[in-house]
């Protein structure tokens, strides 16, 4: 019985996380809310080319996230071979787009859940210490900014996966005493496979590579380890291969620009916007910022003591050599990830390092146990880590409970303009503004990004929605789902126009853009019959037409 008791103990946080994430999506979902078409649709359409095994390769290689492109093409090939009778999986998945996405989330969260069991399993079988265990599976709690992306089909989503698997692998590492050359061999060749994997998932992975860097001794091995990371690497982006020189041009334009997305001044650093960028993410990320300096500060007591091995309480501190080693790996993967994010400046983008401020925090408490004996199993440490434990679920808590009623209050809004305009427009002509609620128009989005199979999705799409008007402010023009202008007949057959409208596309630019067109309009005169708050800045207008004369006739 007491053997099954850490089992059962070790499922609590993995059980809480699936729970958590899958909460998080039924709040947050659909993924076509005007703000999360990028890139849950871009990523469904890429999966979508690989799945249908025909060498359609990706459009969408910005991160690369290949690694995840083909997770989805797994997901989306079974999932239509057992629950679709449509003959065109292209069209199924149009139809269904939600249904896929989620299904794909869904074994991601199953992935990130079975990890972080497999993490404390691991980690109590190392150390025999069910409280260390409990303490690394707290990884994906540290902080909101990993939690809250749990519902999306994203990069930094699946890098958790990566993340638990490095940190496992670490862990080994450091306690695997005497490993012989095969054993050796092992390491070299798992950590490769796994930077590899993690760097063809998002770039800013690549900080990382400080963590078996360190640990690695000989040069020998750091160099077969960089190596075959780089073999690796490539490997896992095959399917985007043939797009490698947008892919480098890409990293250079983020390289010599300061701003976003390669955007900015012709610059490699804005020293003034850094620094700012440094201070966010100090302030924002608390937890990781205490830890980033209990570890500067426990590198310095090493080396002051270095010199002091042979007093009787530093004699055996070579003994934590592999340790030290690994705390070194990860703060300098700390520093080298707030330096690249410092320039281009998106917190979600520091997940990699904020998910290893708690590996950080267990090898300061296991040097401190190791020196002075600060032993969990002590009564005092007992109640100390208790507490702990419950004042940082008790905050997460409260801030996901926040985030959730947001999102539900965002979904509940949104799901109001999409009623609204079904249950009082059935007959007039209906436009709908570029981004907003409206699964067509985040497939339509999507499409630009789907490589060899843009023209081939954008046709079916208008041909299975013909119906869809889109308007955009940017290009002042009328499109179907094909992104052909549309033509003048149709607008000029409606004495009545239903635009649904957000904050990029005004009302007022698309009556200045019919009455730029010949279309004999004499007045034009709108009203808001719907409007939303600010919380999602989406109304629906009602605009008549008044015409000079019947240019049809």
């Amino acid at each position: 019985m007491t053997k099954k008791l850490p089992l059962l103990y070790l499922l609590i946080l993995p059980l809480l996380l699936f729970f958590l994430a899958n909460l998080l999506v039924n709040s947050a979902t659909p993924y076509f809310l005007n703000d999360h078409y990028d890139p849950n649709y871009v990523y469904l359409l890429n999966s979508l080319n690989l799945a249908q095994l025909k060498n359609f390769g990706v459009g969408h290689i910005d991160h690369p996230g290949t690694t995840l492109q083909v997770l989805g093409a797994v997901v989306v090939k079974v999932y239509y071979s057992i629950t679709s009778d449509n003959k065109d999986i292209v069209l199924d998945v149009f139809e269904r787009a939600e249904d896929y996405l989620r299904m794909v989330n869904f074994v991601i969260i199953i992935i990130n859940s079975v990890l972080l069991f497999l993490l404390g399993l691991i980690v109590y079988r190392i150390y025999s210490n069910i409280f260390y265990a409990l303490l690394l599976q707290f990884t994906p709690f540290v902080s909101p900014n990993i939690y809250f992306k749990l519902w999306e089909v994203t990069p930094e989503n699946f890098l958790i996966v990566v993340i638990l698997i490095i940190i496992i692998l670490s862990l080994k590492f450091i306690n695997d005493e005497n490993p012989d050359q095969k054993k050796n061999l092992f390491y070299v060749i798992g950590f490769s496979l796994i930077m590899g994997f993690g760097i063809a998932t998002k770039i800013n992975f690549i900080p990382l590579l400080a963590i078996p860097l360190i640990l690695f001794k000989t040069i020998s091995k750091k160099l077969l380890f960089i190596f075959l990371t780089g073999v690796s690497a490539v490997i896992f982006v095959i399917p985007a291969i043939q797009n490698y020189k947008y892919f480098f041009g890409w990293v250079k334009k983020l390289t010599l620009h300061t701003g976003l997305y390669g955007s900015g001044e012709d610059s490699v650093i804005n020293t003034w916007v850094f620094t700012e960028n440094l201070s966010t993410i100090f302030y924002t990320e608390k937890i990781f910022t205490i830890t980033f300096l209990m570890i500067l500060c426990c590198l310095i007591l090493r080396m002051f003591y270095w010199k002091k091995g042979r007093s009787d309480k530093f004699k055996n501190i070579n003994k934590l050599d592999n340790v030290f080693r690994l705390l070194s790996g990860i703060f300098l993967s700390m520093t080298f990830e707030m330096i690249m994010v410092g320039k281009h400046f998106v917190m979600r983008y520091m997940l990699p390092v904020v998910m290893l401020t708690v590996t950080a925090i267990f090898l300061i408490i296991y040097i401190l146990n190791f020196l002075y004996g600060f032993n969990f199993e002590k009564f005092r440490f007992k109640y100390v880590f208790i507490f702990s434990a419950v004042s940082i679920m008790a905050f997460n808590i409260w801030q996901f409970s926040k985030m959730y009623n947001s999102l539900v209050l965002y979904k509940n809004k949104s799901n109001a303009v999409a009623e609204y305009i079904d249950k009082n427009y059935n007959d007039p002509l209906k436009i709908t503004g570029y981004m907003s609620y409206n699964k067509n128009v985040a497939l339509f989005h999507a499409t630009p990004f789907a490589g060899s199979q843009n023209l081939n999705y954008k046709s079916l799409l208008a041909k299975h929605y013909p119906k869809e008007i889109l308007y955009t402010d940017l290009s002042e023009e009328f499109y179907d789902l094909n992104r052909n202008p549309i033509p003048d007949t149709v607008l000029l057959s409606a004495e009545k126009i239903i635009f649904q409208s957000n904050v990029i596309n005004a009302v007022e630019s698309l009556i200045d853009r019919l009455k730029q067109k010949d279309l004999n309009i004499q007045n034009a005169d709108f009203k808001l019959v719907f409007q939303s708050d600010n919380h999602i800045e989406e109304n629906v207008y009602e605009i008549t037409l008044s015409r000079t004369a019947d240019k049809t006739k």
